[in-house]
């Protein structure tokens, strides 16, 4: 099973020590991708809306061009997996626009990291639907697990495809390795032969 890493954080020369734990897809690569996406051109960007739920999908926008981004209407939104190991995550979702109704948007644009299970966009989309009447949604992420359920999106695209429709991969990102002791130690005793050894490099790159 091959295990993933997102360098989100721009440790490029920690890339090859990080090698030894998994697979490294890079955030600026991604973004690129992203950026290049062919559908882009068929959205308005009039009446197309970039939603960036939670943290993950602030730290994208964050690597995305300037001159890109102005083009496009944006919000954030709370958005997250609320997750203790050992218990099963729990996707949590807020309003785009809180005190209002969104009239004239036919097109919105959920941007993120990762889509994993789908939950959290799905949730979204939901609490959201009502509020933004009559818009299609769609997907754009760095890194979707194969298996995510995104029924009810119009359209996704991820730059990078992971795991299998039966089968997800170990995925996660560096900052939140980084910055949540308690999950980085979940996730090299569930998925690595050495966690000492992962946990050393960590604390090399805090």
């Amino acid at each position: 099973m091959t295990k993933y890493l997102i360098d989100d954080i721009g440790v490029y020369i920690h890339h090859a020590q990080l090698r030894e734990f998994g697979e490294i897809v890079c955030g600026h690569q991604m973004t690129h991708e992203i950026q290049k996406w062919n559908e882009w051109n068929n959205f308005n960007p009039s009446t197309t809306l970039l939603v960036f739920p939670g943290n993950g999908a602030s730290i994208v926008r964050k690597f995305m061009d300037a001159d890109w981004l102005v083009r496009w209407q944006t919000a954030s939104a709370t958005a997250m997996r609320k997750w203790n190991p050992g218990n099963a995550p729990m996707a949590i979702a807020g309003r785009v626009f809180p005190d209002r109704f969104v009239l004239g948007v036919k097109d919105v644009i959920v941007v993120d990291d990762v889509v994993s299970s789908g939950e959290t966009a799905r949730k979204l989309q939901m609490v959201n639907m009502p509020w933004i009447p009559a818009a299609r949604w769609h997907a754009v992420v760095w890194v979707k697990q194969r298996a995510a359920n995104l029924r009810g999106f119009h359209s996704h695209y991820a730059a990078v495809e992971i795991g299998e429709p039966g089968r997800k991969e170990p995925v996660n990102s560096l900052s939140t390795l980084i910055e949540n002791e308690e999950i980085a130690k979940s996730y090299a005793k569930r998925n690595l032969p050495n966690p000492e050894a992962f946990h050393a490099l960590l604390k090399k790159l805090r």
